[in-house]
């Protein structure tokens, strides 16, 4: 790893020129070059966790996806996905007293970052898909948001990003996702050999119960999943698949 010479004494670079201990300063001229490079900026991201949110704020976007503020487990968000046309048209019914028992039985991880006493709000979708609504106060304004966003989606501008929330992913659900017909990318906390996996386990640290969280900012100034260049994937439209993204093809 290359050695940054000048009054940034001892200051390594990363690769993609990222400053270790970078300061506040750095990152905001990291963001700003983002805004310039970032060509397609009409695009519809659905993640199931923040990711989505984080980037889109960073970048000054419209959120033209529902999945925004809130978090689904796997089987849901695949169920959503795999049907993604007819759900876009689904209002969620309020879940949130009816699945607490639900969430009583949710995984440890998830109580340690959510909170035991799981006060958001919950939506679910013809019984299949269930809505963490947790960065929602009530359930009134989830849902508001959640059909007004379902409105702006192009669906011929669609990208789905899945993360291994929680470490709660299964073998199944990732290869239910990675049959999407959508352009795709899939954090992976190990190495996968397929062209739409990334493997961040890498930057994974110490006491990360959610490494792929938009929580912190890792050590070289970039949030865990901005190691890999979803700009770059996003200006292709589906023309670059991850692989090629990792091999350092940029459109």
């Amino acid at each position: 790893m290359p050695i940054m010479k000048g009054k940034h004494k001892n200051t390594r670079m990363t690769v993609r020129g990222a400053m270790i201990g970078a300061p506040d300063s750095w990152r905001r001229k990291y963001i700003e070059n983002e805004k310039r490079r970032l060509v397609n900026r009409s695009f519809s991201l659905f993640t199931n966790n923040c990711l989505a949110v984080r980037y889109c704020i960073d970048r000054g976007l419209r959120y033209n996806s529902p999945t925004m503020s809130l978090f689904m487990l796997g089987d849901s968000y695949i169920n959503f996905l795999e049907n993604l046309p007819h759900y876009l048209t689904v209002e969620p019914i309020d879940y949130t007293n009816s699945g607490r028992q639900i969430l009583r039985h949710l995984p440890n991880k998830i109580a340690k970052i959510m909170g035991a006493d799981y006060r958001y709000p919950l939506g679910l979708l013809d019984d299949s898909v269930l809505i963490h609504f947790n960065h929602y106060l009530t359930f009134a304004d989830a849902r508001d948001k959640w059909v007004r966003r379902c409105g702006r989606v192009d669906m011929n501008n669609v990208f789905v990003i899945m993360s291994e929330l929680f470490d709660c992913c299964n073998d199944r659900q990732r290869e239910r996702f990675l049959r999407l017909p959508y352009p795709k990318i899939y954090f992976a906390l190990k190495p996968i050999d397929h062209p739409d996996v990334v493997n961040l386990s890498a930057y994974r640290q110490p006491g990360d119960s959610v490494p792929l969280t938009t929580n912190k900012i890792r050590a070289n100034g970039l949030y865990p999943y901005e190691n890999f260049d979803l700009t770059a994937w996003l200006n292709a439209r589906g023309a670059l698949r991850a692989m090629d993204i990792l091999r350092g093809k940029i459109i």
